[in-house]
């Protein structure tokens, strides 16, 4: 059975024009894509040493470094609210996954056991924070996100103990209420305190009776 053929009016002939037309300039496109990539990827294997050295200035910059603190300072800032509007799910996942995790940590730091041992050295709040953490989850208490720049500006480092101005190399924090005793490892559980103080202090005493004695 045949079927007849419909006449084509002049509005399906611009249409069909136009469609080849398209498909025309959609091939063309793709033709001219693959020459401009073939073109850039001889160009960088041409060019190898000079992109590098380019790229090696242009991160010495002063703009580059600016662009790189800004998009560091909006992940942190994307990170700490992350972390605090989704504490009960990230704390349930890690409790599901509590032996994994600890044998990636395991097997990476026995890998990079001489950076983690620099890395440490250079940034010592940081690994202080670190510790404090992994104290916290010993004790199953609940770890929360920190800023300790944030503590330090609201406690105007004064110590909360005795009462007298911290220095950067005496800095530490105090659990107001010790992780022993139920207390949350938590911004507002944290506060500015001496080191010789905050080991004095003991695990049972409060910082107002250290302050009465």
């Amino acid at each position: 059975m045949t079927f007849p053929r419909l006449a084509r009016t002049p509005n399906a002939e611009v249409l069909i024009g136009q469609y080849r037309d398209e498909r025309r300039k959609r091939r063309l496109m793709a033709q001219s894509k693959q020459e401009r990539a073939a073109y850039h990827r001889a160009y960088r294997e041409a060019h190898l040493e000079e992109r590098r050295a380019y790229d090696y200035a242009y991160r010495k910059t002063e703009a580059y470094q600016a662009s790189l603190e800004a998009r560091r300072e909006k992940r942190l800032a994307w990170q700490r609210v992350y972390n605090t509007t989704h504490q009960e799910e990230r704390r349930a996942y890690y409790e599901a996954h509590r032996e994994r995790w600890r044998a990636q940590a395991r097997a990476w730091y026995t890998a990079h056991r001489p950076y983690a041992h620099t890395w440490d050295k250079i940034h010592p709040q940081e690994h202080a924070e670190k510790e404090r953490r992994r104290r916290a989850r010993q004790h199953g208490a609940i770890v929360g996100s920190i800023d300790m720049e944030a503590i330090k500006v609201r406690d105007r480092m004064m110590c909360c103990i005795c009462g007298k101005r911290v220095t950067k190399k005496d800095l530490s924090f105090d659990h107001t209420i010790p992780l022993s005793l139920g207390g949350p490892h938590s911004q507002e559980n944290l506060r500015v305190a001496h080191r010789r103080c905050n080991s004095q202090r003991g695990v049972g005493r409060l910082p107002v009776q250290m302050v009465l004695l």
